[in-house]
């Protein structure tokens, strides 16, 4: 048995040794089963007199089932003297050891069904009653509608026939909208079912179920009067649907001619606003130039300002060897009070100080003159004023005209839907004159429509510049990813780190694309979180050559080019 504990304190009393016993376990007493064979005495409990039910032995033998013993031994105080309640026999050890032989004899033995008064015949050893009670047909379950209100209680094998038949949370089908619901409550749905067909309110003999009331009214019903189909063309008339038909085959030719008005004007509004951007076009060319002309003009006002600030120093040097000329007379003229030729001093002070004059007078023209932008006929200030203003109103102008193009462009790209899986294909049309447009406008670029790691990930998109930027000005076209202000930033972690792709779509079979591919640099202010609409562009500066991009039309085929965009995934998680 092992060894002993030496004590008569109850409270080291060990019932459970080995044995995982639940609560439920500790309330059973013995075996209440029928056993085919009848069990001796020594396979039943010393207390409860019952077949064990996991059988313990005490040090002098005697068995017990472990839940028995437990609620005999919580009776007795610490201190007590224990005595085996079997035997009276006083005992040198409290522990109760698991009796496994004893039950692994009692689990061979055969029993009945608990429920074979019910009608169910089973035989089974005692290590299967559980298995059993799990599926036998006379056994008490609870309703498989318990969840939705059913208490009732029935045997196993009459369950179908309760949830077919008489169970009243039974679930039923609307006829209507196909929806399941308990019986109790299907004439309650279908009261308010969507589906149930009524009259129609205009009287028109259909029922149409409620929900698509409102579409047979609009479509279908026959008693609302509703506008010719070529409405939109100019035709007046207003009838019922039966009407319709006759009035559509009686006035085909009518019709016919309000369609081909219509065709017409919309071709002559088409041509007028592609009038109106050639229009546009034209005007921000003949702007450019009047404002690099200018910009020329200022470059040489500039310069002649430069010369006369160079010679207004040298006059203020000459002025400044004058005065001291000046000054050194002035001083012999004091100590030489009883020279006789005075005439000859007077007349040698008389150039100097005309000199002097000479030069102040100068001094203050050239300072006119750098106020005023000399070189100018007539009024130089009003010129160069009028000069300023016609600058500004030409800058005003053409800027106005350039935000329209880029509003126009921008508009053209955001007709193409976002994409929210980390990948931009950016389809840019009219590539040819958009690099002949590049090569005109200085700092010229493009930006493709937003797009998205996720539905509420980064927001970001790509720059081009077709005659290229930095380094890659008049060589390459230069590519550059931007990260945008998002809705959804102060969920997202800072600084941005995704991997970068950017590809050039090479349209040919062979599908030779340009790639280039970076990570962000966590320091740099172009991946930080957003405080404007947009952070700083990085990316490649040389991408392609110019030279490439005109030597073969792989890349920009049917005068479009495709440039794909591809950010790493998985997004981090909110």
């Amino acid at each position: 048995m092992g060894s002993f504990l030496r004590t008569n304190d109850l409270s080291s009393i060990s019932t459970t040794s080995s044995y995982n016993l639940t609560r439920h376990d500790l309330q059973k007493k013995g075996h209440t089963l029928q056993f085919k064979e009848n069990v001796n005495d020594d396979l039943q409990c010393n207390l409860c007199k019952l077949p064990l039910r996991l059988p313990t032995q005490s040090s002098c033998g005697c068995r017990y089932c472990a839940s028995c013993i437990k609620r005999y031994l919580e009776n007795h105080k610490p201190g007590d003297v224990f005595t085996c309640p079997s035997c009276s026999e006083t005992m040198e050890s409290m522990e109760m050891v698991p009796d496994y032989r004893v039950k692994k004899q009692l689990d061979k033995r055969i029993v009945y069904c608990p429920n074979n008064l019910e009608g169910c015949q089973a035989e089974f050893p005692l290590k299967d009653h559980d298995a059993h009670i799990d599926i036998c047909d006379f056994s008490i379950v609870q309703c498989p509608n318990a969840s939705s209100g059913c208490v009732t209680s029935l045997r196993r094998k009459d369950v179908q026939k309760h949830i077919m038949i008489d169970c009243a949370f039974r679930l039923a089908q609307c006829e209507h909208c196909q929806q399941r619901f308990p019986i109790l409550k299907i004439k309650e749905h279908k009261l308010t079912c969507t589906f149930l067909p009524i009259q129609c309110p205009n009287n028109c003999g259909k029922k149409i179920s409620q929900s698509k009331m409102e579409e047979h009214i609009l479509n279908d019903c026959e008693m609302v009067l509703r506008n010719c189909k070529f409405a939109d063309s100019g035709c007046k008339f207003k009838g019922f649907n039966y009407d319709m038909e006759k009035h559509i085959h009686d006035s085909t030719s009518k019709h016919l001619e309000m369609v081909m008005v219509e065709t017409i004007h919309l071709r002559l509004k088409d041509a007028e606003s592609q009038r109106y951007i050639a229009d546009l076009e034209n005007q921000n060319s003949v702007l450019q130039a009047k404002q690099e002309e200018m910009a020329k003009n200022v470059q040489v006002l500039t310069q002649k300002c430069e010369g006369n600030a160079a010679s207004m120093q040298t006059l203020e040097s000459s002025l400044s060897s004058h005065l001291e000329k000046v000054n050194r007379i002035d001083e012999k003229f004091k100590s030489l009070p009883a020279i006789d030729d005075l005439n000859d001093i007077r007349l040698l002070i008389g150039p100097l100080q005309e000199n002097v004059r000479t030069l102040r007078d100068k001094m203050r023209e050239i300072e006119n003159y750098n106020g005023t932008a000399p070189g100018l006929e007539g009024n130089k200030g009003l010129q160069l004023h009028n000069i300023h203003s016609r600058l500004s109103q030409m800058n005003k102008e053409v800027t106005i005209h350039a935000a329209r193009l880029a509003e126009q462009d921008i508009r053209i790209q955001l007709t193409e839907c976002a994409s929210h899986d980390g990948v931009l294909l950016w389809k840019i049309n009219d590539i040819d004159r958009r690099i002949r447009d590049a090569k005109l406008k200085p700092n010229h670029s493009l930006y493709s429509q937003p797009f998205y790691t996720s539905r509420y990930g980064y927001k970001m998109c790509a720059r081009v510049y077709l005659n290229g930027d930095g380094i890659g000005k008049g060589t390459h076209m230069s590519l550059f990813f931007v990260v945008m202000k998002g809705d959804y930033d102060a969920l997202l972690p800072w600084p941005f780190k995704q991997k970068v792709t950017m590809l050039l779509l090479d349209q040919s079979p062979e599908r030779r694309h340009l790639v280039d591919a970076f990570r962000p640099n966590p320091q740099s202010s172009s991946f930080q979180r957003p405080v404007k609409d947009m952070n700083i562009a990085s990316g490649c500066p040389q991408f392609v050559a110019l030279d490439t991009l005109e030597s073969t039309d792989t890349y920009r085929k049917g005068n479009t080019m495709y440039i794909k965009i591809v950010v790493d995934l998985p997004d981090p998680c909110i």
